[in-house]
């Protein structure tokens, strides 16, 4: 059987693993590499764009204990990572998460996300730091029936309530199930360009709203409601 080749970028590998460690304001990476919130773990998904690969954690473990640790740090003591204008963030959804998220999928031959689920991602979106509300203002799943390279299984759209600002998320590979799955959000900053003191309730109104009407009287009150509290806890 070959033997698999792990993190075959090493320029890649480093700028992820500074990156990791700038936000997590690490110093060194300690632990093991088998429980699924270590820093090997998490660095690996990133890597992967979200994709669990057996044996890669263990694998960035063992390099971690070799030159690759003196590398890191080196750039972490002597070099600053240019900020690229639009930088890379990302939130984790976790299978019971993306579960219940699936149920506000709507479409047939071009599906997507409907208005139910931007509580949801405001909340996730939001936890990261930025400033204001957002709600989805496109979004879409790729109808391709096999992966493509380079293109994403997911790409939404997300506009600042309260100004024009927009940010990007990407879901690159098709969920399994037993995986958290990671969005990468691409914005140039956390900041609101018209940020005011006091935050408004978020109001459904105009096409959202038609909606939101559409799809209670498709499903029923009850059982849109029952899958809606999932949304409205966040």
């Amino acid at each position: 059987m070959p033997r698999i080749t792990h993190f075959r970028d090493e320029k890649k590998l480093i700028d992820v693993t500074i990156k990791f460690m700038n936000d997590k304001f690490l110093t060194d990476l300690v632990g093991g590499f088998r429980p699924l919130n270590s820093p090997y773990q998490l660095i690996s998904e990133i890597y992967s764009h979200g994709k669990s690969e057996p044996g890669a954690p263990a694998c960035l473990y063992a390099k971690w204990n070799k030159n690759f640790k003196a590398n890191v740090l080196t750039r972490l003591q002597k070099t600053e990572i240019q900020d690229d204008p639009m930088d890379n963030y990302f939130i984790t959804i976790s299978s019971l998460e993306w579960d219940k998220l699936k149920n506000s999928i709507t479409g047939n031959s071009r599906k997507r996300f409907s208005a139910s689920a931007n509580n949801f991602f405001n909340h996730k979106i939001r936890s990261l730091g930025f400033e204001c509300n957002l709600k989805m203002s496109s979004n879409s799943f790729s109808t391709s029936k096999k992966p493509i390279f380079g293109h994403n299984f997911w790409k939404g759209v997300f506009q600042y309530k309260n100004c024009e600002k927009k940010i990007s998320g990407f879901i690159q590979n098709k969920p399994s199930h037993s995986n958290n799955i990671l969005i990468e959000i691409k914005a140039e900053n956390f900041q609101c360009l018209n940020k005011t003191e006091k935050e408004h309730r978020p109001r459904v109104t105009g096409n959202e709203r038609k909606i939101l009407q559409f799809e209670i009287s498709s499903k029923g009150s009850s059982n849109f409601w029952n899958e809606a509290d999932f949304f409205v806890k966040f």
